[in-house]
């Protein structure tokens, strides 16, 4: 996936079963590495309504980024065990 600086990278995820309050009640977060620096940046994903939760992602470094995602719930669906994007100008 080609991603350019600056722009977004979005992924979502949805759950299996509704939350009393799915503002609280689920954490995801995804967790971005720049291969060649090994930069990390970590990035708090949000509740999006209809039973979504998203993660967005801004790369500020040109080369290959990795991501993994964590959720606090199990019942998350589609949560990615890793993935690459790569950007360019």
């Amino acid at each position: 996936m080609n991603i350019e600086r600056w722009d977004t990278f979005e992924v979502a995820f949805n759950a299996l079963r509704a939350y009393d309050n799915p503002f609280q009640d689920v954490e995801i977060t995804g967790i971005f590495t720049h291969k060649e620096t090994g930069r990390i940046i970590t990035v708090n994903g949000f509740y999006d309504g209809d039973s979504t939760w998203r993660i967005r992602f801004m790369p500020n470094e040109l080369g290959l980024w990795s991501y993994i995602t964590k959720s606090s719930s199990r019942r998350i669906v589609n949560t990615k065990q890793a993935s690459y994007l790569l950007y360019k100008v």
